[in-house]
């Protein structure tokens, strides 16, 4: 009789090759998954940091409008163009039509160029560098009809996204004290500019705008684009 060998199942070891490539396959998602956290991150502060980069262009360009609105009201007895006649070289009689870039035509000398008069959020207007074609459609910035030199807390100028029914608003707004007025989101969500009278400019929210209205600055009539 035969012995019978009994031969044992052997336990298929994995070769080093396959632990390798399995260990390769996790590393390489985790580095994935790290790369892609890392980019959101940059993208996200690169948002932020554009946010601000135009908040503060939009700004400065508020500044020049305002120093270029009072260098005019220098050589025209302290009054901002549309406080002076049509008759003397001022801007009184387009109040009613409301084409808000005659006011600028007459500060185009002291502005030297249109382009600061579009604000970099503003994805509405489109910006232009001759003051031939200067148009409503190239504002981004009413103008406060009530300003005067000698009351530095009047708004002379600021951010078209102001708003008392939450979308923007074209022709004249009068604001009164607690006139219900917020900014909308188009150009600096629900934030805003507004350029004083003397030449200073303030970024406010919301409550800002409230407690501005509650106050006097922006109790007046506004030039909306």
């Amino acid at each position: 009789m035969k012995a019978v060998r009994i031969i044992s199942p052997q336990t298929t070891k994995p070769s080093a090759l396959q632990i390798s490539s399995a260990f390769a396959v996790r590393e390489l998602l985790v580095i994935l998954l790290i790369v892609a956290i890392l980019l959101a991150l940059t993208w996200a502060a690169l948002s932020s940091d554009r946010a601000r980069s135009r908040r503060i262009s939009c700004n400065c360009h508020l500044k020049q409008i305002g120093l270029s609105f009072r260098m005019w009201s220098n050589d025209h007895g302290e009054k901002f163009p549309f406080a002076v006649s049509t008759n003397k070289g001022g801007s009184l009689e387009f109040i009613g039509p409301g084409e808000v870039f005659r006011y600028y035509l007459l500060v185009s000398n002291e502005l030297n160029s249109p382009r600061v008069l579009t604000c970099p959020s503003d994805k509405a207007r489109t910006r232009t560098s001759d003051f031939a074609v200067l148009s409503d459609r190239n504002l981004s910035y009413f103008v406060g009809l009530d300003a005067v030199e000698t009351n530095p807390q009047r708004a002379l100028c600021g951010d078209r996204n102001i708003s008392t029914n939450g979308r923007l608003i074209s022709g004249t707004l009068t604001v009164s004290t607690g006139s219900p007025v917020t900014w909308t989101k188009d150009l600096h969500n629900r934030r805003g500019n507004i350029g004083w009278a003397d030449g200073s400019v303030s970024q406010v929210d919301d409550a800002g705008l409230k407690q501005l209205t509650n106050g006097s600055g922006l109790a007046t009539r506004l030039a909306m684009p």
